[in-house]
Order: structure tokens, then sequence, then C-alpha cells
């Protein structure tokens, strides 16, 4: 396998599968109540905030990863523009097209999660 079709397979495709799937998961109507399947340990009242950090953490750290292999300039700070920028656009298009809410909250907790995932892409990479 070439080197560039590797690339496309093993980094590129899997931060745009992720991207994918976080819109799927922004755009499906949610209900207040966890299914019983759930332990009780993950019903509290800040899950939403978590689950959205963590979805962007994941995207942040893909993004990172692939925006430096399409030698972006600067693709830290590249990832955390285009993420906060994804997170608003949602969070608009889930209170005009979809059942949910946008809240501000949310993009707060996309964003705080994309710089996670970019700084743990740069500590990845450091090795530290």
């Amino acid at each position: 396998m070439s080197p560039i079709r590797r690339e496309l397979w093993t980094v590129h495709l899997p931060a745009v599968a992720w991207l994918g799937m976080v819109t799927a998961a922004l755009a499906v109507p949610v209900s207040p109540d966890l299914p019983g399947w759930v332990p009780r340990l993950f019903h509290f009242q800040l899950l939403d905030k978590v689950v959205h950090a963590a979805m962007f953490a994941v995207l942040g750290l893909l993004g990172v990863r692939s925006f430096r292999l399409l030698r972006v300039p600067v693709p830290r700070l590249a990832v955390l523009v285009a993420a906060s920028a994804y997170a608003a656009a949602s969070e608009v298009a889930q209170h005009l097209l979809t059942e949910r809410s946008g809240e501000p909250a949310d993009v707060l907790a996309d964003v705080l999660g994309a710089a996670v995932g970019v700084a743990a892409a740069a500590m990845l990479r450091s090795g530290s």
C-alpha cells in the first residue's frame, strides 16, 4: 500500500468518520432520562456537558493529526478554530433544525473538549 493511501486510511478517514459520528450524535433528539441499562454512576446533571467535551476531545486529537499531515500551518490553532466554529454552528443548527435546543454551555463544553484533545495531541507528539 502506498504511503499516501495508508495515510488516508489511518489518519484522515478516522478524523472524517469521527466528525460524521459527532454530527449524527448532535442531530439525534435526546431524552431527559437515561436508559435503564446505564449504570447509576452516570446519572448526573452535567453528563451532557461531559459527553460534549469527550466527543470534541477526540475530534481535536484526530484533527491535529490530520491537519499536521495536510501540512496546515499551525495545525493545533487551526483545529481549535475549526472545532470552535463547528461547535457554534452545530448548536445553531440544533436550535433551528431539530427538536433539540442549542445551548451556549454546550459550545463551551465542545471548545474545552477540543482544547483538551489538541493538548493531548501535542503531549503525545512530544512524548511527554
